[in-house]
């Protein structure tokens, strides 16, 4: 029986995006925007127009939870740069401003929230390296 390597198995489901490590960090990172970007346009349930940052929604019971890595990484300081303001969209989630989560020790971001039709904009000051918005 010939064995099959584990991704070979998940390309096979046609519900896995691979891309490739080799290169360095610009060419990874710009063939990971080619390959992923397109899988959320459209339809993406959060909208951010910031490309170095990750953003990962989960939603259960009613609850949204959208988690934030700041990648803004200075090599010379040794640390990621808060982000100054970041503006993301969203839709279906409760009306009013969200719960904000952080490392211990971290200043939460400042934030507003405007509706806009059937989203929410929601604006964050002062980003650090790890956020969570809860609604």
């Amino acid at each position: 029986e010939k064995r099959v390597k584990p991704g070979k198995k998940l390309l096979a489901t046609g519900n896995a995006v691979c891309t490739s490590l080799e290169g360095g960090k610009e060419a990874y990172v710009a063939r990971y925007l080619e390959a992923f970007l397109p899988l959320y346009a459209g339809f993406a349930p959060v909208q951010c127009d910031e490309r170095q940052v990750g953003v990962q929604r989960y939603d259960k019971d009613g609850r949204t939870w959208i988690h934030i890595l700041n990648y803004q990484y200075d090599e010379e300081a040794d640390r990621v740069q808060p982000l100054e303001t970041l503006t993301l969209r969203v839709r279906d989630v409760r009306p009013g401003v969200p719960r904000l989560l952080t490392l211990p020790g971290c200043e939460a971001p400042a934030c507003t929230v405007k509706p806009d039709g059937d989203e929410q904009i929601i604006t964050l000051r002062n980003v650090g390296l790890y956020t969570v918005v809860a609604f």
